[in-house]
Parts: structure tokens; C-alpha cells; sequence
């Protein structure tokens, strides 16, 4: 039986309920493994219904936060690692290789930032054989990284702190204005200095009275 964190007037199903949604937040899925074999549409019809109960909804709370606390995750840490995928510098994996015309080469694992490894999902390590030119055999190592879904991860960040498409269309907007008045300056100093033009001298008529 699932031990209550913040309210105990509530049954044995209600409280696993609570705890099952807290832990997987699919209220059906819930409902089903709180209270067994059941239709379908009975859990999905009923498991909403226990969501709108108060005191459903403070355990919920509470266990999530207790959930948080024992895995030691939170907001925080969870949008630190969003940013870590959404703002990931390639350069960060990959050195300039000179001996391969510059080509990026995987840089080693332990040279790798931790924020960097953070957006890496998964790693393919490939090792094939080559024949050099003097018919010696020698093995090559490929590294293939796949990345966390860079746009997914600016998605879910937008979300988060309320930024809109206008927000973002807004902004770019201001940026195309400051680079067109920095490329109009830039094409002024090129120019050089300029001559003044010259003062057109103003001709007084003494012979008529003022």
C-alpha cells in the first residue's frame, strides 16, 4: 500500500491512484493500475473524475515532490539540461584534425564538457580495416554522436518561460535593424571623411531703408 505524504482521507485505490499519476502522469494508465481490471473507458472516464478531487490533487503534489526529492531532480536541474541541449556548440565535440584538411575529428570523451555530453543521446563506435598505399593494413576508429533534438529542446524551454512566435519574430525584427544600421555606418567609415559643403555667403542690399 502506498503510504500517504499529505492527506490521509483517502481510500487505498484513491491513494495508489494519486501515487501512479504522480509517478506517470496518464490518468487512465493510473486509474487502471489503481483499481485493476477495468474497461478502458471506465478508467479513462473515472480517472479524470478523481483529478478534480481536492484532496487527490494535494497528494499528487506531494508525491511528485517526493518523487523529486528521492531522485533528486528539479526544475531547475531540468531546464539547465534543456539549455544544455537546445545551446549545443558543436565545437565542443569536435577538433579541427589538421592531418585531414581541417575536418572535424570527435574529440576525446573526457575532454568533452560535461553540458556537451549532456545533449550526446547515444554513441556508435565503428572500426574497419584500410590498406595504405603500401598495401599495409592498418584499423580506423569512427565515432558517430546522435544529439538530443536541438529545436525539441528550444520548443519545450519557449514553453516554459512564456516566450511566443511574435516574442521571436519581434526580436529577429530588432536584430535585422541593428545590423542594417551597423552595415550603413560601416559603408560611411569606408567612405572616409567627407568635404563640408560651402556655406553660400548672404548678400545685404544697404541702399533700401530697413
Amino acid at each position: 500500500m502506498a503510504e500517504s505524504v499529505n492527506t490521509p482521507d483517502l481510500t487505498e485505490q484513491q491513494l495508489r491512484f494519486a501515487h501512479e499519476y504522480a509517478a506517470d502522469p496518464n490518468a487512465t494508465q493510473a486509474y487502471m493500475r489503481a483499481f485493476g481490471a477495468v474497461a478502458y473507458n471506465t478508467a479513462k472516464t473515472e480517472g479524470c473524475k478523481l483529478l478534480t478531487n481536492p484532496n487527490v490533487q494535494l497528494e499528487v503534489a506531494a508525491a511528485r515532490k517526493e518523487h523529486q526529492r528521492k531522485c533528486r531532480v528539479s526544475a531547475v536541474r531540468t531546464l539547465q539540461g534543456l539549455s544544455a541541449i537546445a545551446h549545443l556548440d558543436p565545437s565542443d565535440l569536435f577538433d579541427a584534425d589538421p592531418n585531414n584538411g581541417n575536418l572535424p575529428t570527435p574529440k576525446p570523451w573526457n575532454k568533452v564538457p560535461a553540458a556537451a555530453r549532456r545533449a550526446v543521446q547515444g554513441i556508435k563506435i565503428k572500426r574497419r580495416k584500410l590498406k595504405s598505399e603500401s598495401g599495409e593494413l592498418y584499423e580506423v576508429e569512427e565515432i558517430e554522436y546522435k544529439l538530443c533534438d536541438k529545436m525539441q529542446a528550444f520548443d519545450k524551454l519557449c514553453k516554459h518561460l512564456g516566450i511566443t512566435k511574435d516574442d521571436v519574430a519581434e526580436t529577429v525584427a530588432d536584430a535585422v535593424k541593428i545590423l542594417r544600421l551597423s552595415d550603413a555606418a560601416a559603408k560611411v567609415l569606408e567612405a572616409g571623411p567627407t568635404e563640408a559643403p560651402t556655406p553660400t555667403p548672404l548678400v545685404v542690399d544697404e541702399s533700401k531703408p530697413a
